[in-house]
C-alpha cells in the first residue's frame, strides 16, 4: 500500500527548499554538527531532519524555536538568505467565505 504524505510533509517548493539548504548551512558551519546530533537536540529523528533539509518537510513554529536554539541564534537570523518567492495570488490556496448574514 502507497504511503500518505502527512499534513505537515509536502513535496518540495522553492521556499522548503531554500530552508532547508539553511538549515545544512548551520549545521556544517559547526564541525561536529552531524545530522544525528541535530536531530537529537531537536528531538526529531534523523529521516525526519532529512526531510527538512530536503526541502520535503514543513517545521513546526516549536521546531523553529528549536532549531534556532540549537544554533544559538534568533529567529530572524534562522531565516537569514530565506528568500520568499512570489506567489501569484490566483496560485494561493484560500477559500473565501461570505457572512450570510
Amino acid at each position: 500500500m502507497p504511503r500518505t504524505q502527512t499534513k505537515t510533509e509536502t513535496s518540495t517548493n522553492p521556499l522548503s527548499q531554500a530552508f532547508g539548504r539553511r538549515v545544512i548551512e548551520l549545521r556544517t558551519r559547526e564541525p561536529l554538527m552531524t545530522p544525528q546530533i541535530l536531530a537529537e537536540r531537536l528531538g526529531v529523528s534523523v529521516q525526519y531532519l532529512w526531510r527538512v533539509e530536503t526541502g520535503r518537510q514543513n517545521v513546526s513554529l516549536r521546531t523553529l524555536a528549536r532549531l534556532a536554539t540549537a544554533f544559538d541564534i534568533t529567529l530572524a537570523e534562522l531565516f537569514d538568505g530565506v528568500a520568499m518567492p512570489a506567489v501569484p495570488l490566483e496560485n494561493r490556496r484560500y477559500t473565501k467565505t461570505t457572512d450570510a448574514g
